[in-house]
């Protein structure tokens, strides 16, 4: 797959969740970044740096990844604050977009950074390429 992309960050919250990728990345370099892990590399013919930052941290270790390891696209995987009733365990969620929304929007849009909303669109390349990928998952029987 042919992308525009130069580098992917794929940020997890936890080391759980930051495991599954860690044996396909071919040929991984590991520096540390504020007191983060940063494992580097490919992964399916990309650039990847791949990191767990903890709960709460995901603005912190992104920006982290686009200004000392050039990525040019943030991938937040493993739970993401998903809060669907419906949802379960090992759910794939294709967000279209995604918000701030543990503070009230007003904060965001009135005050410093001055945002024009607390939603942020997802590329849509990203998410053709993410539910591409999900696909087979669903025509096996899972979600």
């Amino acid at each position: 797959m042919k992308s525009e992309f130069k580098k992917i960050a794929i940020i997890c919250a936890s080391e759980r969740e930051l495991a599954p990728f860690l044996p396909l990345i071919e040929n991984p370099i590991i520096s540390e970044r504020a007191m983060l892990r940063i494992h580097e590399g490919r992964l399916n013919g990309f650039e990847v740096a791949a990191v767990y930052c903890g709960v709460c941290k995901v603005n912190a270790a992104a920006q982290i990844m686009i200004d000392c390891y050039g990525a040019d696209t943030v991938i937040s995987a493993g739970a993401s604050g998903g809060m669907a009733e419906d949802l379960q365990l090992f759910d794939t969620v294709v967000a279209a977009e995604a918000c701030y929304h543990d503070v009230h929007e007003r904060i965001l849009t009135d005050y410093h950074p001055f945002m024009k909303t607390q939603f942020f669109p997802a590329s849509s390349e990203l998410v053709s390429a993410a539910k591409a990928a999900a696909k087979p998952l669903a025509e096996r029987g899972q979600r």
